[in-house]
């Protein structure tokens, strides 16, 4: 039998080195690859050794190929100039490699990588050829299952109507429809980088997530230095053993232009009616001044009117002045709730006192057409903004004494968990059903658009938004022909607070003494709201000093050697600038400080959102009074000053 080295290397080979010849045959017959060896000294080349491999891959065993050349296996299908190129490297007597298909034993075709090589004895000449083979079907079928899958997705991405690109994990473009290229303004774009036109990060970010496709709106940059906003859709897939994300974008450029558009001109609205709220709310105090002055002559009138007709026009005239004020006060809440001027300042306080004000002043206008008003006394603490819970509750019952023709009104408070319901109920017409939610809104009075005199129809509606200021619940219950209950819930506050501090009023019904011979300081640089105060005070008996400035004031008094009970100063003075919210109080402050004396001191203005406790420069804190100015409040405050 031919030694192994022999059939390998050629007679030429070393026959004594028998260990080393099984040592080599055993590894190559060990080999998981198909080894055959050729004789290329013969004309046909015929197989001279296969290893037991070959058997496995072909099917044929070393007795039926052993002599014969191996074209046996090679067939039709396979490529021409594959097959081409490694006869010229055979004949070239040099390496060469080449993928075939060939056909097993039985018929069955299968793909083969082949390696040959060149064996030449120690003379040069050729001897041997030795060919590695290895079945690559598997692999072959995989690539080209690949193929017809990258082809078939290229397909789908040339057909899908909108922008279209595939990318690798790390950003390289691997392939981009037309619709892409043309959105992107590229000629081209494989084997660029997607970070060059959008946040790939960001984007790779959300195709990462679980649940699939994942859209994110974006800018993205084009060729030629243009930018569109898209919505990008990614999605992670398998390509080529790697991980590859494809991008699907939608322009939505001329949909972002509008929404900007719209957005712009939304904005120029809003500032707009902002502006135009802001002017009513910061004009409060000029717009108020002939109010005052009107209120103020009217009061000093009802003294000096004797016969019956009269006192029945001048109550007309207080009657329409207090409708006026009314509608100005709506107004003036709504501009300044519209402009976002209001501010919540939430405190904790008895609730009874407030109760007691509203009995206060709502008791006279009750009894004017004969309603019985009465309020139940509660002793619980309440957290929220003590002058906008009045607002709230003053609009319920100020409708309550309009639309109530006879009967009663209630007012009081119910504990309902961690909230005190403040309640007014009437026995007024009631409300339908289906105008629960119209009342609300502006211009609603009773059920009907407004129409009469008596008011605008926007009390709820101040009252809805101020209870959304306050994230108070509002809620109404109602009987048609049987009356309404409309409540608040307020919170009550965490500890209870002691009822120690001044109160103007006790809840018990005030008789007013003699005020002759107490004197009263004006300081107002509104010469119709001077007069008017001085005229109702002096009817009162009182002796005024009215001015327009501090200096002026301080001269009268120490010339005429008087020495005030009282001094009444407006918050907003000609003299101070106009930016200042403490010019009363500061006139106040010079003027207590040159008559070296300490007495009551007050400043007045029409801004409502003013709460006592107005800073003077020495630190002194002063009540505030609100224009107009209630004749029986000023009343009250002069007697409680002169301490009658």
């Amino acid at each position: 039998m031919i030694s192994f080295l022999s059939a390998v290397l050629g007679d030429n080979a070393r026959l004594h080195a028998d260990k080393n010849d099984r040592q080599l045959r055993a590894a190559i017959d060990a080999a998981s690859v198909a080894i055959v060896v050729t004789d290329a000294t013969q004309p046909d080349d015929p197989v001279v050794y296969v290893n037991p491999s070959f058997t496995r891959i072909t099917g044929y065993t070393a007795d039926e190929v052993l002599g014969r050349n191996l074209r046996v296996l090679q067939g039709a299908e396979t490529d021409l100039a594959s097959r081409m190129a490694l006869r010229q490297a055979i004949a070239e007597h040099r390496s060469g490699s080449a993928q075939l298909i060939n056909y097993r034993k039985d018929g069955q075709p299968f793909w083969m990588q082949i390696e040959i090589t060149p064996v030449f004895d120690d003379a040069g000449q050729l001897v041997r050829h030795v060919g590695v083979m290895r079945d690559v079907t598997e692999r072959h079928e995989r690539a080209a299952a690949l193929r017809n899958s990258e082809e078939r997705l290229r397909t789908i991405t040339t057909a899908i109507p909108l922008p279209m690109v595939i990318a690798d994990d790390q950003g390289v473009i691997l392939d981009a429809n037309t619709q892409a290229q043309a959105s992107l303004e590229s000629g081209e774009l494989l084997g660029r980088h997607m970070g060059d036109y959008l946040d790939w990060t960001a984007l790779l970010a959300q195709a990462g997530q679980p649940g699939g496709v994942h859209q994110v709106e974006m800018c993205l940059s084009t060729q030629a230095g243009g930018q569109l906003w898209a919505l990008a859709s990614a999605v992670r897939f398998h390509m080529n053993a790697h991980d590859a994300v494809i991008v699907v974008f939608v322009d939505i450029s001329d949909m972002k232009r509008k929404e900007e558009e719209l957005s712009r001109a939304k904005d120029d609205a809003e500032r707009a009616i902002r502006a135009k709220s802001r002017f009513f709310a910061a004009a409060s105090h000029d717009l108020r001044q002939p109010l005052q002055a009107l209120a103020l002559f009217t009061s000093a009138l009802e003294m000096h009117v004797a016969t019956p007709t009269a006192q029945t026009i001048l109550q007309s005239i207080k009657i329409s002045l207090s409708t006026m004020e009314e509608m100005f006060d709506a107004l003036l809440d709504i501009s300044r709730l519209e402009a976002g001027v209001l501010r919540a300042a939430p405190e904790a306080f008895m609730v009874n006192d407030v109760l007691e004000r509203l009995e206060m002043e709502f008791a006279p206008q009750a009894q004017s057409k004969g309603l019985e008003l009465h309020m139940v006394p509660s002793s619980a603490a309440v957290l929220t903004d003590p002058a906008l819970l009045g607002r709230i509750v003053r609009n319920f019952l100020s409708n309550a004494v309009r639309y109530t023709a006879s009967g009663k009104i209630l007012l009081g408070c119910k504990r309902r968990g961690d909230y005190l319901s403040i309640q007014v109920g009437d026995t007024g017409p009631g409300i339908a059903e289906n105008q629960r939610l119209a009342i609300f809104e502006e211009f609603f009075q009773g059920g009907e658009p407004c129409r009469s005199r008596s008011g605008l129809g926007l009390g709820l509606a101040i009252v809805q938004r101020l209870a959304r200021l306050l994230s108070h619940r509002l809620d109404v219950r109602s009987i048609p022909g049987q009356g309404a209950i409309f409540s608040v819930d307020v919170p009550l506050a965490a500890l209870p607070v002691n009822d120690g501090g001044d109160s103007d009023e006790d809840g018990e019904e005030i008789a007013f003494p003699d005020l002759t011979g107490g004197a009263v300081v004006v300081i107002d640089d509104d010469p119709s709201v001077r007069q008017g105060l001085r005229m109702l005070l002096e009817d009162w008996g009182c002796a005024v000093v009215a001015t327009s400035s501090g200096a002026e004031a301080l001269e009268q008094l120490q010339r005429g050697g008087i020495v005030p009970h009282l001094i009444l100063a407006d918050l907003r003075l000609g003299d101070q600038p106009q930016d200042a919210d403490t010019g009363g109080g500061t006139v106040i402050d010079q003027l207590l400080d040159a008559l070296k004396i300490e007495v009551p001191a007050y400043v007045f203005t029409g801004d409502t959102d003013t709460r006592d406790g107005q800073p003077g420069c020495s630190g002194r804190s002063f009540k505030v009074l609100h224009k107009p100015l209630n004749p029986l409040k000023l009343r009250e405050v002069v007697a409680k000053a002169m301490g009658r």
